[in-house]
């Protein structure tokens, strides 16, 4: 018996021909040079462009994108600051109200990663999320914090909307982030954001490891170290000197 084609639907087809067709052009494309393309009506390929946008997909492949860059370019010096420290490296980017993981780096003899690419984590207990929310406008944390709960992992995550607005301004004033235990017990992370050309933050890079590995002791000089590597890479993607150094962490 022949195998039995499956026939895709057509606005999944339209779809994907619109992303290809925006991935494909240098300056962007017109309504109604999308319509021809897809020898659609206008009205439906309006509809189509909506549902896209609606659910964030130029987003995403933009993020994806942006993603694959970065880690190419930041793939030696974080390896590197893996070497140093001898943690768990991640790096992220922002996506509307997540971090998105693009990088991850685990020292042997490590059995293998807790988390993995395109993971999206959220803002309010991560310091990868914390680093990228805190550096971005100030009038855009009131939509970070949002309107809905914030997900509580155990008694140390921070889920007050005012303790979130202050972790950020925290964070931002010091310059580095921390997660304290907040989504899994017995594991601390540091984060720092990482500026491009200009003063915005395009991604933000951590270290992880267990209590015994990140604690007050050395802190300070982890953040040193994440804060060197920051500045490597924005020198990598083409800024001038140094954008900022992070503060040691104080002693509790």
């Amino acid at each position: 018996m022949l195998p039995v084609k499956t026939a895709s639907p057509p606005s999944v087809d339209r779809a994907f021909t619109i992303l290809e067709e925006v991935a494909q052009s240098n300056r962007g494309l017109r309504l109604r040079e999308i319509a021809l393309k897809l020898g659609a009506p206008r009205s439906s390929t309006h509809s189509l462009l909506v549902a896209l946008e609606r659910r964030g997909v130029f987003t995403l492949a933009n993020a994806g994108l942006k993603g694959m860059a970065l880690r190419e370019i930041s793939h030696p010096i974080l390896a590197g600051l893996m070497r140093q420290t001898g943690l768990t490296v991640h790096m992220a980017i922002l996506d509307r109200e997540h971090a998105v993981l693009i990088e991850q780096i685990v020292p042997p003899p490590e059995l293998g990663p807790t988390t993995w690419p395109g993971e999206r984590l959220e803002l309010h207990c991560t310091a990868l999320g914390k680093a990228l929310a805190a550096f971005e406008p100030e009038e855009h944390w009131d939509g970070f914090a949002g309107k809905r709960a914030l997900a509580r992992h155990n008694d140390n995550t921070i889920c007050s909307r005012k303790k979130f607005l202050d972790e950020l301004a925290t964070t931002c004033k010091r310059g580095y982030a921390m997660d304290d235990e907040e989504v899994d017990l017995g594991v601390r992370c540091l984060g720092v954001p990482v500026f491009g050309a200009g003063r915005e933050a395009v991604a933000a890079i951590s270290v992880s490891g267990t209590c015994v590995e990140v604690h007050t002791g050395n802190a300070a000089e982890l953040v040193k170290l994440l804060t060197a590597a920051a500045n490597q890479i924005r020198r990598a993607l083409g800024g001038n000197g140094t954008a900022y150094g992070g503060a040691a962490p104080a002693a509790t």
